[in-house]
């Protein structure tokens, strides 16, 4: 019934050859990571409009910048930008809403940075911040600068 199909063997006839580390497949894991890491600086960049000049914050602790879901940028001349698209205040509004909408579905905290430009007037970066809270916003973080002390 049962047919014989050979021996177990625990030892290799084969003739042994020294360990080799190959360097390949180290090569290709390092450029993955270094592709990843350029795409999430890349990703980061992207959230900071260049021409904001953030106020300075006389504050001595000041806490590390924490990764934010949402960056609203406020330019100097009332421009806002998110994601480095220009967009109104309604369209901010609609915006905002949907990303509440659904941090709210998946149980999560919405986080929104503004990053306002301190040469700006404060009347356009009230309506900002007016637009968040009526789309109800929970953690909004204003963002600035150490002071030069």
């Amino acid at each position: 019934m049962f047919q014989e199909t050979g021996k177990i063997q625990f030892v290799s006839t084969e003739p042994e050859s020294g360990v080799t580390i190959h360097v390949a497949p180290l090569i290709d894991i390092v450029f993955l990571l270094i592709c990843f890491y350029l795409l999430v600086a890349q990703m980061i960049g992207n959230q900071k409009d260049l021409s904001v000049q953030l106020p300075a914050m006389a504050n001595p602790v000041i806490r590390q910048e924490a990764p934010a879901e949402l960056v609203i940028n406020l330019r100097q001349d009332g421009v806002i930008t998110v994601g480095g698209r220009r967009t109104s205040l309604s369209s901010l509004r609609a915006l905002l809403v949907d990303q509440v909408a659904g941090a709210n579905r998946t149980k999560r905290t919405l986080s929104v940075v503004v990053r306002a430009d301190r040469r700006q007037r404060y009347g356009k970066l009230d309506e900002v911040f007016k637009v968040c809270r009526q789309s109800g916003v929970r953690n909004l973080i204003f963002r600035a600068a150490e002071k030069d002390r």
